[in-house]
């Protein structure tokens, strides 16, 4: 794909280049964001790279732009940047980015976020690629009964001017002469019973920089009833205010009373790639495509007259599914991501885009649903998300997760007024296994030493590997603090047995520092020095053994 990449640094710039088109993508490179600008103003780029400080115009400010500008189609940005605190990422996730990367960057994260910026791609192209052919198909239909006019409009928000062409006019029948077009008049035209939808989702629109479209009835003044269908989208300054509205509407009364929609998904939904389900105005199933049962194992016959939620992988809860009917019964059309089960038993992340029509009166006829797989782009996440918390070797939560965690068990504490403590366990003497046995013996033993400290805790307690031989436990909650000697006693006793290394017998013991929440400090840094200052203390006495931190004069 074309991907823009902004980054003012050479060298990195040069890397990044390097990187996007070992992986076969074709790189427009900019130092700064002004050229990258006028780039995107000629060009699509499906995927953009974005430094959070280039010169010029800032990454932020070109995310922001591109974001509101109407003209750009659907891209994925993400945003490199060196500070990653939670305030500065807010900031990156507000101007529009979808993901950030890290400075300095590392090769392999680099990799996977690229893999799941490509795959959320591969979606966005997919779906539109879809919804496009369907609204093809509805153009041509439309057409051949010789009876689909589209006629265009344009409001300026700030004096609520309506300029409607000629063949709007012709569609709500009245004179150009004798009307004058406003928002409130044009309301005036729709069916009573759909004012208040028609309002409120042009305003959605506006609010939440959506494109608008509706179908909707229209009352002519010979008492007669239309329908139409009106499309629109809004362009905004670079404050964000909603400048005007531009959009179209089309006459699909004979659309509505042939029920051919039905006619021209069954042709559509056939030949598309993406999984395709219909189901009627009970929610029951009455026809799917071949790829839905490539995505979930059912063929039609197993799946044709049941309800969806037979599907249902039990992860949302009822507060979700009342949620999207309450989207899906207010204007016609939800999208979200949903969890199902396939029919071999695994679970399966699907994002869905459901649109629903309606018969002469309203009342729901059918609903499509429109299925991707997203599964392989959730686990890439929770591989990002291990890879941050969760040390590779052992698996326990790394320093980054201990530090957020001991701050919360310090909250937990303060809110109940239990006692808490922390314990810094260095292994004595491991150093001699790595230089006698090896490292891989090494990890070995550490892996163990994990699993022999996680028995002696509770399973509301925290075991983290701080780097090296270095561990911490922290004990949450205590209801007395007489329990913490009995515990490292019996961690202590666990690691001095003998490890079985393969073919090689290694013994190890340990020495461990404790401290007390609040006794000895209330603030994470501070518990943690002296955590560590009696963990030395306990080496100094011989190791193998326990040490209280101890106030110094």
């Amino acid at each position: 794909m074309n991907v823009l990449l902004v980054e003012d640094d050479a060298e990195m710039r040069a890397l990044l280049k390097s990187v996007l088109e070992i992986r076969g993508h074709s790189v427009a490179e900019f130092g700064d964001g002004e050229s990258a600008w006028q780039a995107c103003q000629t060009q699509h780029f499906p995927l953009l790279i974005l430094d959070c400080l280039a010169p010029g115009m800032a990454g932020l400010e070109l995310c922001r732009r591109i974001r509101s500008s109407q003209t750009t189609a659907a891209s994925l940005i993400l945003v490199i940047t060196a500070r990653t605190q939670a305030g500065d990422l807010e900031q990156v996730l507000a101007a529009g980015a979808d993901d950030y990367l890290a400075k300095p960057v590392d090769p392999q994260l680099l990799n996977v976020r690229l893999t799941i910026a490509e795959q959320r791609v591969t979606v966005l192209q997919a779906q539109a690629a879809t919804l496009n052919a369907l609204r093809a198909s509805d153009v041509h239909l439309n057409e051949a009964q010789h009876i689909a006019h589209v006629g265009s409009w344009h409001l300026d928000l700030a004096c609520d001017k309506l300029t409607w062409s000629d063949e709007i006019f012709r569609i709500f029948e009245l004179d150009p002469a004798k009307f004058d077009a406003n928002y409130a008049t044009f309301l005036n035209t729709v069916h009573p019973e759909d004012r208040d939808l028609v309002d409120l989702a042009y305003f959605r629109s506006i609010e939440h920089r959506t494109p608008y479209e509706i179908a909707h009835r229209l009352c002519m003044p010979d008492g007669r009833i239309k329908w139409v269908n009106e499309r629109g989208l809004a362009v905004y300054d670079d404050a964000g205010k909603a400048l005007f509205s531009t959009g179209t509407v089309q006459d699909i009364t004979a659309y509505k009373k042939t029920q051919e929609e039905l006619q021209f998904a069954a042709l559509v939904y056939q030949a598309v790639g993406e999984a395709v389900m219909i189901t009627d105005s009970n929610n029951l199933i009455v026809a799917v495509n071949p790829a839905f049962t490539c995505l979930t194992g059912y063929t039609a016959a197993e799946a044709i007259g049941k309800n969806p939620k037979f599907q249902s992988s039990g992860r949302q809860g009822k507060s979700f599914y009342k949620a999207m009917w309450h989207q899906l019964n207010t204007t016609g059309i939800w999208e979200g991501e949903i969890w199902n089960r396939h029919k071999d038993g695994h679970e399966i992340a699907v994002w869905q885009l459901i649109h629903t029509t309606y018969d002469d009166n309203g009342n729901v006829l059918r609903r499509v649903t429109l299925l991707s797989d997203v599964t392989d782009q959730k686990r890439a996440e929770e591989t990002i998300r291990r890879h941050a918390y969760y040390d590779p070797l052992t698996g326990v939560p790394n320093r980054r997760l201990f530090n957020d965690r001991l701050g919360m068990e310090i909250k937990k504490s303060h809110r109940s007024g239990l006692p808490m403590a922390l314990m810094f366990i260095d292994l004595d003497r491991f150093k001699e296994v790595n230089d006698t046995l090896g490292h891989s013996q090494g990890d070995t033993l550490l892996s163990e030493a994990v699993h022999r400290i996680i028995e002696c805790v509770r399973k509301i307690d925290t075991v983290s590997r701080l780097g090296g031989d270095e561990f911490t436990v922290i004990l949450s909650e205590l209801d007395s603090t007489r329990s913490v000697e009995r515990i490292a006693q019996d961690i202590i006793s666990k690691l001095s047995a003998p490890f079985h290394l393969n073919n090689e017998t290694a013994r190890i013991s340990a020495s461990i520092g404790i401290t007390l929440y609040p006794s000895d400090a209330t603030e994470s840094e501070a518990l943690l020095k002296n955590a560590d200052q009696a963990m030395y203390a306990a080496k100094r006495s011989g190791r193998n053994c326990f040490s209280h931190f101890k106030h110094t004069a």
